[in-house]
């Protein structure tokens, strides 16, 4: 519930986006677990509950099944983007640690204390 008849209301409505699947923008992001969000946490042992998309697809909505093999997809490709990069930054850095002249440098600073 939102007072939107109010200023402040009215702000925060317009602050507020809503996404169907994720978003281009937060598709590269790491996502991060909020464990006090937890459904197990949050709810006693024997409460009811329900997901918004059952509740839409009982409205009537009949895109459920593209969003999630378009989710499939963004998952897949996440994961071949983290795999290359983690090579990547590992061969980075072995090449780094195995430069003499960037060594010799990093003892230098190292000497005046940085």
């Amino acid at each position: 519930m939102l007072p939107h008849k109010t200023p402040k209301g009215a702000a925060a409505l317009g602050r507020l986006k809503c996404f169907d699947g994720c978003p281009l923008s937060y598709n590269s992001k790491k996502k991060m677990v909020v464990p006090d969000a937890l459904k197990m946490v949050r709810l006693k042992p024997r409460a009811r509950f329900c997901c918004i998309g059952e509740v839409a697809r009982e409205c009537g909505w009949t895109k459920g099944e593209l969003i999630d093999s378009l989710e499939q997809k963004r998952m897949s490709r996440n994961h071949r983007w983290f795999t290359d990069r983690k090579k990547s930054t590992t061969e980075r850095r072995r090449v780094l640690k195995a430069n003499a002249e960037l060594n010799k440098v990093n003892q230098e600073l190292a000497a005046y204390g940085y």
